[in-house]
């Protein structure tokens, strides 16, 4: 093996903070069995696909990742280079907002907003894996690699997919 992709994670927010241990042991110890498995094989190159939640966490989620990324980056050695790539929403991936409106949207079901003026770092899959492979070529070890991405309004992503004027309702922020 000459390089390593490390992107398995439970990601679903309300599911890690309704089941923290299970974040922990996915999203933690989860990395950290992937590191010491990749440092006892020698891999060279190994890669962190990381989320912009782990910056200055505010749920289980965030603290988790962010932990998991300082552990992934630390201790570098001659034969495992380790550095970790952050980014936001992945359009249409798993469990990411996009797919969740237009479901709701189908539906013709008001959709749940935390918060008028929160934000969403949205970015293509192309431009994702653009970032990995950019990363895996110019790794020394420790970096930590983040595109310049584009934000845009939760309500604002609201109205382009169902309309200016399709219903919300604020839950408040989780």
């Amino acid at each position: 093996i000459d390089v390593l992709y490390h992107a398995a994670a439970l990601k679903i927010i309300p599911v890690c903070e309704e089941h923290p241990m299970e974040s922990i042991k996915t999203n933690l110890l989860g990395t950290w069995n992937v590191k010491k498995a990749t440092l006892k094989h020698s891999v060279p190159k190994s890669i962190f696909v990381n989320t912009d939640k782990a910056v200055q966490p505010v749920n289980v989620y965030g603290a988790c990742k962010m932990i998991a990324e300082r552990l992934w980056n630390k201790d570098q050695t001659k034969s495992s280079r380790f550095s970790t790539v952050r980014y936001g929403n992945v359009i249409g991936s798993r469990g990411s907002v996009v797919p969740f409106f237009k479901d709701l949207i189908t539906k013709k079901t008001v959709i749940p907003i935390t918060h008028p003026e929160m934000t969403r770092f949205l970015l293509t899959l192309d431009r994702a894996v653009e970032t990995i492979f950019y990363a895996t070529e110019n790794m020394k070890g420790g970096e930590v690699f983040v595109p310049k991405l584009h934000s845009c309004r939760i309500v604002d992503l609201v109205k382009v997919l169902g309309g200016i004027d399709y219903p919300t309702i604020n839950i408040g922020i989780r």
